[in-house]
């Protein structure tokens, strides 16, 4: 199997022990190669913003206050442009870390915590595909309205619209999740945690009228949990539409069947030698540590890898669309 090559070549790869295992079990030898390359290329994905240190981001109050000059209006672009390419390199960071850890669990032979890593991948996944698939909707209306809107002189640039605000809710619940403190840290004490439980959780409707009650930052996610508020499975039920996706959620299952600690994992270091007299034996392997439960477990594990390089990869493509169309946005005043 060819390996990556650079830096991803001792992250990246399956040790011959694994790969012998699959291609025992039935995998072509082609198909481990393109895993190889498809990861590599995924690994590359992010080299254009995997420099940023640091982002200077101004926090939009609420859409009661939209902007309506067309210096603020741009400034509000540069803030969606700043946002997302924050989105991006966590987003690339994840992808990576994950893929570090369930490869380095498989070569370690940790069936239990391949299978940790690849579900945490899939549920990445799929955040960042309904991320990307959000952008390259806005993309058009980018191209279409703003950019003509902040590049001509003729005339005064309209306020941020709703639509505008859309793109911002999407990027912070992305970012931050629904459950956030104004600085992004966790509470301290009890009450700490109970306050911030019934502020960033369930808002009051009270709260969620005045612009006045939550801090600028609370109030975006706050809006953000009312609008765009999605779990996982609600994701891959979307991605499962999609005919080159259609196993995401059986594949999902398997991979929770594994980690759940009260399920399949229990027999993951035993086999089954089937009935003897009355009773069902199952018997530990001391020699071969790749029991058939611990072959479901890596299968499932590089499936999972799969198919989420193929979505990161996907998803990193329509959001580089997006962060182009936004560069088309000139200096106010140009």
């Amino acid at each position: 199997m060819r390996q990556p090559t650079g830096r991803f070549t001792c992250q990246t790869k399956l040790c011959s022990d694994c790969a012998n295992v699959l291609l025992k079990n039935g995998w072509p030898v082609a198909e481990l190669d393109r895993l190889s390359d498809n990861v590599s290329k995924a690994f590359e994905c992010g080299a254009s913003v995997s420099h940023v240190q640091r982002l200077d981001v101004s926090i939009v109050a609420s859409r009661s206050e939209s902007p309506s000059t067309r210096a603020n209006l741009a400034a509000f672009w540069r803030e969606v442009g700043h946002r997302t390419i924050l989105a991006v390199v966590s987003a690339q960071e994840t992808y990576e870390e994950l893929v570090r850890g369930c490869f380095g669990a498989i070569n370690g032979r940790n069936a239990l915590l391949a299978c940790l890593a690849a579900r945490a991948l899939v549920e990445h996944a799929a955040s960042y595909c309904n991320l990307s698939s959000s952008l390259a909707i806005k993309r058009e209306f980018v191209e279409s309205q703003v950019v003509p809107e902040l590049n001509a002189d003729d005339h005064e640039a309209p306020p941020s619209s709703a639509f505008d605000y859309d793109i911002l809710r999407e990027l912070v619940l992305f970012q931050f999740g629904t459950r956030v403190l104004p600085d992004g840290s966790l509470p301290d004490t009890a009450q700490e945690w109970r306050e911030w439980r019934e502020r960033c959780v369930y808002p009051t409707k009270q709260e969620r009228k005045d612009a006045h009650v939550a801090p600028p930052f609370v109030k975006v996610v706050l809006d953000a949990t009312q609008s765009c508020q999605k779990n996982c499975m609600t994701l891959l039920e979307k991605l499962e539409k999609q005919p080159q996706y259609a196993c995401i959620q059986v594949l999902y299952a398997i991979l929770s069947e594994f980690c759940h600690p009260n399920s399949a994992n229990r027999e993951l270091g035993f086999s089954s030698h089937g009935i003897q007299t009355d009773k069902l034996v199952f018997e530990r392997d001391r020699t071969d540590y790749w029991t058939p439960a611990r072959k479901r477990a890596l299968e499932a594990s590089i499936c999972a890898v799969g198919l989420a390089t193929e979505l990161h990869v996907q998803s990193w493509n329509a959001v580089r669309e997006f962060l182009a169309a936004l560069a088309a946005i000139g200096s106010p005043g140009n």
